[in-house]
């Protein structure tokens, strides 16, 4: 594969994750899920971003 290809790969992670996190963010629970704690919840989530939006575009830098 070539590195435009795993790229966009990753871009297309990305995507996925950025929605299925919102869904399962904003979405009405039945009943409570039975990980041990919702801090490591929002960690793993915002890791998984920060390293697929790493993935989907190296180089760029925040800027401020």
């Amino acid at each position: 594969m070539s590195d435009s290809q795993i790229r966009s790969a990753f871009q297309l992670s990305l995507l996925i994750c950025v929605l299925a996190i919102t869904y399962l963010a904003f979405a009405p629970l039945e009943h409570e899920p039975g990980t041990p704690s919702d801090k490591l919840n929002h960690f793993l989530a915002f890791w998984v971003l920060a390293w697929l939006s790493e993935r989907s575009y190296p180089g760029r830098r925040l800027e401020r």
